[in-house]
């Protein structure tokens, strides 16, 4: 009834129970079935129940769905697998500056190439302000060619040291 075709044909069902009858306790996280047919992710726990002399009594079972948590689990495995081979081409890139900074405008990663072009190491260079690789010069240049805008007194997101942020989406990937 709660398990799938191929787990009664496996002989699942009866695997379970022998083993929680041996160790008194089976625990696991596998498919089952509703009432109608359709598929969840389960974690059931099987207990066996002993009479005062040892005998087997019968068992306890509980199901829970799980499965919004397992799906969960896949969306940030599929992300963080994403995100590493996006990091393995960024650090490939040996001859372009790729950095990325904070909230803040602190520096908070740093590529093989960046190190090229600037000579910091990355040791050198996370956690310090962005004006390590801007100059005075160049963010006056961006604010007056319209890539940054000028800092208002009331905008608190910016770091003191800065006199202008970008525009666009503010997502502290360049100068601000």
């Amino acid at each position: 009834m709660f398990f799938p075709p191929e787990a009664v044909e496996a002989g699942l069902p009866a695997q379970e129970l022998a083993s929680a009858a041996l160790d008194g306790h089976y625990e696991t996280e596998d498919w089952r079935l509703r009432k109608d047919g359709r598929k969840f992710w389960a974690l059931v726990t099987l207990t066996a129940i002993r009479g005062s002399s040892g005998e087997l009594l019968g068992f306890a079972k509980i199901t829970r769905d799980v499965t919004e948590r397992k799906e969960a689990e896949i969306a940030l495995k599929t992300i963080n697998t994403r995100l590493e081979r996006y990091r393995i081409i960024v650090e490939g890139v040996a001859d372009y500056v790729i950095f990325m900074l904070d909230t803040e405008g602190r520096i908070d990663s740093w590529t093989g190439g960046t190190q090229n072009v600037f000579g910091y190491t990355a040791e050198e260079a996370l956690g310090r302000d962005y004006s390590l690789v801007f100059t005075a010069k160049e963010v006056e240049e961006a604010c007056r060619g319209g890539r940054w805008r000028r800092r208002r007194a009331t905008d608190t997101t910016r770091p003191k040291t800065g006199e202008c942020a970008r525009t666009g989406s503010g997502n502290g990937s360049a100068g601000c």
